[in-house]
Formats: structure tokens, sequence, C-alpha cells
């Protein structure tokens, strides 16, 4: 509503404001979102039965991720990741390492935009 009349406490009303450069500092949510990318793995080895889904439930909350962990019944164990895509990537180091008993002997991964569905990273079940 530039340029328009200002307030002036001495002189009231009808005095002409110059406008004022404006910045955002806050990205726009189209922009955030496109920051946020979801990362699916698929975790192979000696993963079931060693508190792997305890520990990277645990890893994805400490880097702030969202989504879900699961055994497949085929005794692979499933990764659904949602943040950014620095977290992301600490994340899939922590996937080709493991709990301390497991062995991972493979991990396949898929990226693709994060879906924002997702409020918290849970164990999910089968």
């Amino acid at each position: 509503m530039w340029p328009g009349p200002a307030v002036d406490e001495k002189r009231g009303f009808g005095q002409t404001a110059v406008p004022i450069q404006e910045h955002s500092f806050h990205a726009s949510k189209e922009i955030m979102m496109e920051q946020r990318k979801q990362l699916q793995a698929i975790v192979t080895g000696r993963v079931q039965g060693v508190s792997f889904r305890y520990y990277t439930r645990q890893q994805a909350e400490q880097l702030g991720l969202v989504g879900f962990v699961r055994n497949q019944r085929d005794g692979s164990v499933f990764v659904e990741a949602e943040g950014s895509e620095t977290d992301l990537e600490k994340l899939l180091r922590f996937l080709h390492q493991g709990s301390p008993q497991a062995r991972v002997t493979e991990v396949k991964t898929s990226w693709q935009p994060a879906s924002e569905k997702y409020k918290r990273f849970q164990v999910r079940w089968f």
C-alpha cells in the first residue's frame, strides 16, 4: 500500500510515506518442500533380531527425520524417511553400518520428493 498516508505522531495524517525495501528472511512453503526429500532403503544381511529398527529410529529421531522402519518377511529391513538431504545422507551412512550386532551386506536406495505425510519416525510391524 505504498505510497500512502502515514501516521506521524507529531504531524498526524497526510504525510507521504517513503517505501522501504522489504526483504523476506523466510523461505516460501514451496521452496521448503523442494528441499525436503524422501529416502526409501532396503537393508539386507543380518538385520533382524539385532535391534536394527530400534537403532534406526533412534538415529532418525536425533536427525529430526520422520517416517518409519519395518522388518520385511524376506529378512530385510525397509526404511522410509523424510527430511533434508543432508540428514537423510547421515541416516544412509548409519544404515550401511547398522546396529552393533548387525551385519549389513547391501543397502538399496530410492530417492523422491518428500510426501509430507509423516509427523514422527516410528517402528512398524510387517
